[in-house]
């Protein structure tokens, strides 16, 4: 994380106690999405998409749609994604073949 992205997030005003406890469950959660629950067809869970927050559209990183979203979109596996109710862009349909 960058420390504009950081800040942004308000991250800053957190007390060393507060960091370390983010820290211990920032690496839980990435430890429990090491193990997926199996692949799509054609696309692997734990690869990575482009998941808007706003639209909950599931774009390929390199779609047009994806590129263009700079403010919502954040970058997470697809079991992620469709955990968070996500559905396939219209461009890309999620996927990267």
């Amino acid at each position: 994380m960058k420390a504009a992205e950081f800040t942004q997030c308000g991250l800053q005003k957190l007390n060393q106690a507060e960091l370390a406890a983010l820290d211990k469950w920032v690496a839980a959660r990435i430890a429990s999405s090491a193990a997926p629950a199996g692949p799509a067809p054609g696309l692997a869970v734990s690869e990575l998409v482009s998941y808007n927050t706003k639209s909950g559209k599931i774009h390929c990183p390199t779609c047009p749609s994806a590129r263009q979203c700079t403010k919502n979109c954040v970058s997470i596996t697809l079991e992620e994604a469709r955990k968070r109710g996500g559905t396939p862009c219209g461009n890309c349909g999620g996927r990267c073949n």
